[in-house]
């Protein structure tokens, strides 16, 4: 009777650990939708620009954060800063809740100097933030204009 009672035990806690595991691990394909907002709406020459950039995953289950991040500034149809990063998490891949918006990350374009990764001399006008996420059964970018003054 005991020992019917130490197997029934076991058999417990190994579903109750399995049951953990699997529901540490489960996700599902995107897609996501990528908004990003600036704090101003227009900024100074040489003034640092701050963008938040905001996942919403409409989907039924936990979506895995993007494999894949690029960011770039463009000016004219010309990409004048950027770059992307690939993305390896190993197992434990981060995910976005059901129904949730978060806050991915902050964007900041450092322009104190005035000039650019390329070394091109940032001029008043308009500027475009392009955001490229791609990741487990989705690709979602998304753009915000930048206006800078003299």
């Amino acid at each position: 009777m005991i020992l019917a009672a130490l197997v029934s035990l076991a058999i417990i806690a190994g579903a109750i650990a399995l049951n953990w595991y699997l529901n540490q691990n489960r996700y599902g394909p995107g897609p996501v939708d990528i908004e990003v907002t600036t704090d101003k709406s227009f900024y100074m020459l040489g003034e640092n620009v701050t963008a938040e950039i905001y996942v919403t995953n409409p989907q039924d289950w936990p979506v895995p954060h993007p494999n894949f991040d690029g960011t770039g500034i463009e000016k004219d149809g010309t990409i004048i800063e950027g770059g992307g990063l690939h993305i390896d998490f190993g197992p434990n891949i981060p995910t976005f809740p059901p129904h949730s918006k978060t806050l991915y990350k902050t964007y900041l374009w450092d322009q104190k100097t005035g000039i650019v990764s390329n070394r091109t001399l940032v001029q008043p006008g308009n500027y475009t933030l392009i955001v490229d996420l791609s990741g487990y059964g989705y690709d979602s970018s998304t753009n915000c204009t930048i206006e800078i003054r003299p």
